[in-house]
């Protein structure tokens, strides 16, 4: 191809406007990936044909007798070539992918979104009737690593490749920015934390990070909260990732040196507050209420990036006990609604039931809050007035104190958890009461106190 003008400045060489633009400075440090924010209108002239694709061209508007050199796409090392990565939402129903957002022209290596989508998530509530617990960790261990040398394991979903279990731990075997891995039999609930024990920190290492409230189970793409340890300069930073705004740190970086065995720890909690933790001692915390997810509930992962040398052991976390009030209804549902089954109140922690008998076709449960914290971060005590037990087809009633508001679910054994109706917004204060009539047509209705404040039809 010959340019009109050399240099690619003449008019029939490039469109005059700019399709994204970023500040580069004098002193940026080298080998440092630089992401540039597309218009997705133009991404999508060159997908129709409108515009012809003869690529792109990176100008600078002002010129300071410095100079920095790009990757090209035939550069030697294939992690450090430009990439144009397109970001995917899907609809709510349908699977069919819809275009929302162009990203990312990046000429060298680090964080790089992928455009890989993944279905549109239907959230496994998990809920007690307690407070936040203080002490961290409050959750249990998920993973201790103590298999036969190999894979990761099925458990683990992104880029599990790029690690391996040698003798009971976990090692990091590949450098590179696509190293995030994501715990997937769980999605956790808005309180939740992550922790991990540090056997071997790579001193020299880019990344050494938990993830948190991650939209995907497979890619930080859609939202990720990250608590990221740097160890050449011993702090630990507060970042977060949505499009279009990108990475952003919250807050200064925290001082901190961690040593091989010690457990490396975070918490982020429905208020926005994001704790700190090494071996269980609070070392900071950040809000990160800007940032879009915050209060949302999500997965929890792993991400070393250029940290070869790091292993570890004994990877836990999950949904932090409190913040949710919630009673449940089961039974067998088909068409003509909901058979025989009934309500129970789950109390205490994840899996205890009050036990009982089925009680026909049309039921009803009941809860008095004795004491109900506004912030979901203390006892709230519950007394069950009707019991039960559960199976398939589970209808759920949760009640999620810190955000304020009532979700009605039902489990699909195809779909999994699945929400019926809007969020309904509620406080509940200390002598309420809270209940729920599960009508046999599928209706259910919801009251606080006695006053009706919602029906749902949960027919699938």
């Amino acid at each position: 191809m010959n340019w009109q003008t050399p240099g690619a400045s003449g008019a029939n060489d490039r469109e005059n406007a700019d399709i994204g633009s970023i500040q580069i400075l004098a002193n940026e440090p080298l080998n440092t990936e630089k992401q540039i924010a597309l218009a997705p209108a133009k991404i999508q002239e060159l997908v129709s044909g409108a515009f012809t694709n003869n690529g792109f061209i990176v100008v600078a508007d002002t010129e300071l007798n410095d100079r920095f050199n790009y990757r090209t796409s035939d550069h030697g090392t294939a992690s450090q070539r430009p990439k144009l990565v397109v970001q995917y939402t899907l609809p709510p129903i349908t699977s069919t992918p819809t275009s929302t957002a162009t990203a990312a022209f990046t000429p060298t290596a680090t964080h790089t979104p992928t455009a890989t989508p993944s279905p549109t998530h239907t959230s496994t509530p998990t809920a007690t009737a307690t407070g936040v617990s203080g002490g961290f960790p409050a959750t249990g261990l998920l993973d201790d690593f103590n298999r036969a040398d190999g894979p990761i394991g099925s458990s683990w979903s992104g880029w599990p490749q790029n690690y391996d279990i040698v003798s009971n731990r976990l090692a990091v075997g590949s450098s590179g920015t696509e190293t995030s891995i994501y715990w997937n039999p769980s999605r956790f609930g808005v309180d939740q934390e992550v922790f991990v024990t540090l056997t071997n920190i790579d001193p020299n290492g880019g990344e050494q990070d938990l993830l948190l409230k991650s939209q995907s189970a497979t890619t930080w793409g859609y939202g990720v909260l990250e608590v990221m340890y740097d160890a050449a300069n011993q702090r630990v930073y507060v970042v977060t990732w949505e499009w279009p705004q990108g990475w952003i740190q919250h807050g200064a970086y925290i001082p901190v040196t961690f040593s091989n065995g010690d457990q490396f720890g975070a918490r982020a909690t429905a208020d926005g507050t994001v704790e700190v933790y090494k071996n269980g001692t609070l070392v900071g915390t950040r809000d990160i209420t800007s940032w879009t997810h915050y209060a949302e509930d999500g997965f929890i992962g792993l991400w070393f990036i250029d940290a070869e040398d790091a292993v570890l052991d004994d990877f836990g976390g999950g949904t932090v006990p409190g913040g949710e009030g919630l009673m449940m209804g089961s039974g067998e549902t088909s068409s003509k609604g909901i058979e025989a089954g009934q309500l129970d109140v789950q109390v205490n922690a994840p899996a205890v039931f009050w036990q009982g008998v089925p009680i026909g076709a049309e039921k009803e449960a009941y809860i008095t809050f004795t004491d109900v914290n506004p912030l979901g971060k203390e006892a709230a005590s519950l007394k069950p007035q009707s019991n039960g037990v559960w199976g398939d087809d589970t209808v759920e009633v949760l009640y999620d104190v810190v955000g304020g508001r009532i979700q009605v679910w039902m489990y699909d054994a195809e779909q999994g958890w699945v929400q019926y109706g809007k969020d309904i917004p509620v406080k509940f204060s200390a002598g309420d009461q809270f209940s729920v009539q599960v009508l046999a047509d599928g209706t259910v209705q919801i009251y606080r106190s006695g006053k009706l404040l919602a029906k749902l039809d949960v027919i699938p």
